[in-house]
């Protein structure tokens, strides 16, 4: 979360630096070396963001293979099965994944699309 906030934040500056600059000039469009530094920006802001929401999940799948797998309120045995399955979980999800470079890059491109 500390990283959104971080990320938005520079966005928002950086941003909010290159209008007074542009009105500074007396630049009323966004010209091509302001659009390619805007998209720039966005593309950090956007990696910021998925590595602060990768961050996330690590910790929270973290938190529930330990409650999973170290809850005293089951047997041992059972315990051993939860285990067992998150063996197996995690494989359909490792094949079915990308390196979180690919990720952001599939996340980067679609965006592109929308806006």
């Amino acid at each position: 979360v500390k990283a959104f906030v971080s990320a938005a934040e520079k966005a928002y500056k950086a941003d909010k630096a290159q209008k007074a600059e542009r009105a500074d000039t007396g630049q009323d469009s966004i010209g091509d070396d302001a659009g390619a530094d805007q998209q720039k920006m966005q593309a950090s802001v956007i990696a910021a963001m998925w590595h602060g929401t990768v961050l996330e999940i690590e910790s929270l799948l973290r938190q529930v293979c330990r409650k999973v797998t170290h809850d005293t309120a089951v047997e041992k045995g059972i315990r051993q099965k939860r285990a067992e399955a998150l063996i197996v979980a995690g494989d359909v999800f490792f094949k079915a994944g990308s390196a979180a470079d690919g990720g952001i890059e599939d996340l980067i491109e679609r965006l592109r699309h929308v806006g």
